[in-house]
Formats: C-alpha cells, structure tokens, sequence
C-alpha cells in the first residue's frame, strides 16, 4: 500500500567525475496498512552495507540488494498488485511486473546515475505504481521502491530493500560510512522521523586537504 523510503546520502566529489559515498542511511520499509501490524526486524533500515529482504522471498522475488545492488520487487502468484524494490547506490530497484494499468510501473532509480545513459530521469527517484487511475503508490525520493495495492516497496539505500507481498512486509535499505573519511560516527538504526543532512563549513582545512591530494 505504501511505497518504500528513500534513503539519505552524503557523496562528495573526489575528483573531477569520480562520486564517492561518505554516509548513506537506509530508509524504512513498511507495512501493508496503517492497522497492519509492524515488524522492525524486516523494515527497519539495515546497519549493515547490505539490504533486509521482505517478509516472503522466492527465486529472484522479495530479497534484499547486495554490495550497492537493487532491491527485487515482492512477490505475488497471480503477478498483479506487486510491489518494487528499493534502489541501491549502483543498481536500481526490481520494478513491479503488473502491467494491467497505464502508466506502467518505473523501477527506484539508484543514486550514481542511471543504468540507462538516454533515460533523464533524475539519480535516486523513487519507483512508481499507478493503481487503475485510482491510486498512486510511489516510492519516496532516495531509491524507494514503488508500493502496490495492499503491498508495500523496499527502501533505498547503499543498498536496496526487497519489496514485501500483499498484507505483508518489505525490507528496510543498507547503510554505509567511509571509516577512512568519516569519524567520531555511530551507526544506529533509532530514527523515526524524516532524514536530515546537516553540513557544517570547517574552514581552510578542507582547501588544504585537497590541494594535498592534487599534488601527489
């Protein structure tokens, strides 16, 4: 029913094409309904690199992304009312298989670029579901996948979450920190809120640190 979160990142630019992570922090799945009952140990985000899958997985159906991979989109026997997965850093997310309704679903776009050089569509847009000209069930900004009627979208993140099943759970996204680049951090899954990148100027050491790089 909803679609997945979308996680947040922070990329700095190492270089002059080269985008580098620092930080990402996975989105949330979900549940199926607002009075359907939770599961954290499936949605919420994983604090580890690598995505939680959804509640049911088959071959190649519901599990999470790996390595910065995509998320597959969820499972269902009759393939209508399927969800997607959530994007990972490199990889899109699984998009749904039902093509009973136009628009056709859009896969969660990862977040370095798309996998397609033609397609404009903007790194990190979240998949899309379009529910008989009723209903949309679109993924949140950051990867997440798209959700289906009564099904819910795996989150973005470094990688991407598996999408859940009718009435059921979808898998939280992966996260990740630059350890050579990044310190004094915690890596914690305890945020219920919307995610926030506050960035703070640290004076000429940044310049300093940068020309050193260029000369070496």
């Amino acid at each position: 029913m909803f679609g997945g979160s979308g996680g947040t990142f922070v990329i700095m630019m190492d270089g002059e094409y080269t985008e580098r992570p620092l930080i990402v922090s996975g989105g949330a799945g979900g549940a199926a309904a607002p009075n359907g009952g939770t599961n954290y140990g499936i949605s919420d985000a994983s604090i580890t690199s690598d995505a939680k899958s959804g509640s049911v997985t088959t071959d190649m159906e519901g599990r999470g992304g790996t390595n910065g991979g995509g998320g597959e989109h969820g499972s269902s026997s009759g393939g209508g009312n399927t969800p997607g997965g959530g994007a990972g850093y490199m990889r899109n997310g699984g998009n749904s298989p039902d093509r009973r309704f136009r628009p056709l679903p859009t896969p969660a776009y990862a977040t370095k670029g798309t996998n397609n050089p033609a397609d404009t569509t903007a790194p990190g847009t979240g998949g899309t579901y379009n529910y008989n000209n009723r209903a949309n069930y679109n993924g949140g900004f950051g990867g997440g996948g798209s959700g289906a009627k009564n099904a819910p979208g795996g989150a973005g993140g470094y990688s991407g979450g598996g999408g859940g099943v009718v009435d059921g759970f979808s898998g939280g996204g992966g996260s990740f920190v630059d350890s050579e680049r990044v310190t004094n951090h915690r890596v914690e899954a305890n945020n219920r809120g919307l995610g926030e990148v506050r960035i703070r100027y640290l004076g000429e050491s940044l310049i300093i640190n940068q020309d050193m790089r260029e000369n070496n």
